[in-house]
């Protein structure tokens, strides 16, 4: 393998592209590419591979609207610059969300009677707050 094999493997896989795709554009087999990335502390599933170089590149500015963020000396590293952000770009990247089909349930809202899905409580009777509400204090 050269030195440019290896320097465009790193590329795409930080682009989160897979070890059969790069093998086949490399013309190397799965098996190198994988034992290559492996070594370099790249294996893994390839959005998330995508996902830990963001924060590599930027790992004290918030994901969403790029401010600075202030470390704390201890603890996990904050990727947000508040909780508003946070629910905000999960909200906006609902596609890195490893969700379960069979926790999926399709269930009709007994205040405005729209259908909607909830992911993991099948006896979720409203579909959101403001029907709770409006269910609750105004029937």
């Amino acid at each position: 393998m050269t030195e440019e094999q290896k320097l465009l493997i790193k590329k795409l896989r930080y682009e989160g592209i897979g070890y059969k795709a790069i093998g086949l554009q490399l013309g190397l087999s799965r098996d190198v590419v994988r034992n290559f990335c492996k070594k370099n502390g790249m294996d893994g599933y390839g959005k998330r591979i995508k996902l830990a170089r963001k924060m590599e590149e930027k790992p004290d500015e918030c994901r969403l609207c790029g401010k600075p963020i202030f470390q704390n000396a201890t603890g996990r590293p904050r990727r947000y610059c508040c909780e508003q952000h946070r629910r905000e770009w999960w909200k906006l990247n609902q596609d890195l969300i490893n969700k379960k089909p069979k926790a999926q349930y399709e269930l009709v809202c007994e205040q405005c009677g729209k259908t909607y899905i909830s992911y993991g409580n099948k006896n979720r009777k409203f579909c959101g707050r403001e029907c709770f509400v409006a269910y609750r204090f105004y029937n």
